[in-house]
């Protein structure tokens, strides 16, 4: 059987300016080890500064520098567009993309979009609504990538198989601890609600993804109340200087409602900004049921990084708890990566090998989701 040629991947927003970013950190670790994938160009503000992010992270020879999505797009030799960009950015990044491909002749480009698609309900629709209308189809991914962690799926297992009986209720307790009154000025986004980027669309919805993924989707009425408790941000700047802005996004979030059903589990979800208390885990979740309980706890919310679980499970009957080993089921390529690629690579994989995953029509769900909740939440 001969093997299949490489994805040639473009990439939008892979700099130098910070070697830490998200583009360098989750994305780029595996599509340079796996044989699925080629990083085959970059596109930033300028040449310059994506041929420097070509030759900083040893890319392929073979790549190209642009500075243009025009140009971009109009790589024949480019299978998929990844954009690692700042949420307000997407919309004016996607849609011209999107529009160049249904001109007859084009070629079609497969996306890969970090969460959230677009800054607000009405573009993440507009944006997936251009996706479908493409001729081709394209396909599409969106980066909600914690369920891709195969711990969730044992999880899901353990409680279809009756573990714990029926699941009578669902509560998950965070907290966001860089999501805090002082933010440095490249977060100072997270103040402004039009931006797309705050605590409850980043911070809880990489919560709630894996939560839905296991438990089933909301279904009737949704309880929320927003709290705007520090309407400010202080925000540092480079030179040292801190300047205060006003916030009109939420630092505390409840939610409460059924799951999979009308009549399914009661759900009950409280994310806050700041630290957990000393010696606390920053995120508790548990699953109670008629014969037992299933508690999976993380040191860190952020569980889309592959933050280390702690998966429990205390018995009524025999008085036992035991602990269940997820550790031990991450196997190939993406266990050797660093933790926060580790997902993100599994979404990568599962695209090339035809396996699930979200795509844009999730996005659309969780961008439905994040306007009930305001609007519901009375923020």
């Amino acid at each position: 059987m001969t093997s299949r040629p490489p994805i040639n991947v473009g990439i939008v927003g892979l700099t130098t300016n910070d070697k830490s970013s998200w583009a360098a950190r989750a994305h780029l670790p595996y599509l340079l080890k796996s044989p699925h994938y080629r990083v085959q160009g970059v596109c930033n503000r300028t040449v310059e500064s994506a041929q420097l992010a070509i030759e900083t992270f040893h890319l392929p020879s073979s790549a190209r520098a642009y500075s243009s999505i025009a140009e971009l797009g109009a790589d024949e030799e480019i299978d998929l567009v990844v954009v690692c960009t700042r949420v307000d950015t997407h919309y004016g990044i996607i849609k011209p993309l999107l529009e160049r491909m249904e001109q007859e002749g084009e070629k079609k480009k497969d996306m890969f979009v970090e969460w959230p698609l677009g800054a607000n309900l009405a573009q993440g629709r507009e944006l997936a609504r251009l996706a479908r209308e493409v001729n081709g189809p394209i396909k599409t991914v969106i980066g909600l990538q914690a369920r891709m962690n195969p711990a969730f799926s044992k999880i899901k297992e353990i409680l279809s198989s009756g573990r714990i009986g029926n699941v009578l209720s669902v509560d998950v307790r965070a907290t966001a601890p860089n999501v805090v009154v002082e933010m440095p000025a490249n977060r100072a986004y997270f103040a402004d609600r039009s931006s797309g980027g705050n605590l409850l669309t980043i911070r809880a919805m990489h919560v709630l993804d894996p939560a839905f993924f296991v438990h089933g989707e909301p279904v009737g009425p949704l309880r929320a109340l927003l709290g705007n408790q520090v309407p400010y941000m202080l925000v540092k700047e480079e030179d040292g200087s801190t300047k205060r802005i006003e916030k009109d996004t939420p630092d505390h979030i409840a939610i409460s409602g059924h799951m999979a059903s009308a009549s399914g589990p009661l759900f009950n979800f409280y994310m806050r900004g700041g630290k957990p208390f000393k010696d606390e885990p920053g995120l508790v979740w548990s699953v109670y049921g008629d014969e037992g309980e299933m508690q999976i706890s993380c040191e860190s919310s952020a569980i889309q990084m592959s933050f280390p679980l702690t998966v429990k499970i205390y018995d009524n009957k025999t008085d036992d708890v035991e602990t269940v080993d997820v550790a031990g089921l991450d196997r190939g390529l993406c266990a050797d990566l660093t933790p926060e690629a580790r997902d993100v690579g599994r979404l990568y994989e599962a695209y090339a090998l035809g396996k699930d995953y979200g795509d844009w029509e999730l996005a659309v769900r969780r961008h439905e989701l994040v306007e009930q909740i305001y609007r519901e939440g009375g923020l």
